[in-house]
């Protein structure tokens, strides 16, 4: 029953008719959420359409922006052992490839993912809630960018583990 209306829903969100800004499967552990969340995504890649996923973490919980900083570093073919040069290098190529201005959105993206400014952007200068306005409306931006103008999944699982900022940008 869950997946029929899930398809059925996914068809309302390609053809522009979703009366509603999304779905949300919430539950007891077990019952099958992350099942319908994957076909959610099949569903979206099977017409070509984007899948972006941001996962909690019970060991991140503090780690501010933690979910979105993984999603980035993931699109962005960053991985642990990545010196911050070649964040940089990688955080800007990301953003001009989803059709954003790098002088606009690395200041802000490459704090996310851990690049200090002194790896060479423009520092914002900004006082701590402004700063981090700014921070969050460029990750919705940059989201926002990686979807387009279609339909698209964004599968947010283990919400529960979300960092307060990270559930701002979910909002």
């Amino acid at each position: 029953r869950e997946l029929a209306r899930l398809e059925k829903t996914w068809a309302r969100a390609q053809s522009g008719n979703l009366t509603t800004s999304g779905v949300v499967f919430r539950g007891e552990a077990g019952i099958g959420k992350s099942r319908l969340v994957s076909a959610a995504a099949e569903l979206a890649q099977s017409d070509g359409c984007v899948v972006l996923e941001l996962n909690g973490s019970p060991f991140h919980t503090d780690a501010g922006l933690h979910p979105v900083r993984v999603l980035i570093e993931s699109r962005c073919g960053i991985e642990r052992n990545t010196d911050t040069d070649d964040r940089l290098r990688l955080v800007a190529a990301e953003t001009r490839s989803v059709g954003l201005d790098p002088a606009e959105m690395v200041p802000f993206l490459a704090r996310v993912v851990g690049v200090p400014a002194e790896q060479g952007y423009q520092l914002v200068v900004a006082d701590g809630q402004a700063l981090h306005e700014m921070i969050a409306s460029a990750v919705v931006d940059y989201l926002a960018a990686c979807v387009g103008a279609g339909a698209a999944v964004l599968a947010a699982e283990d919400v529960h583990w979300f960092d307060p900022s990270s559930l701002d940008v979910l909002g």
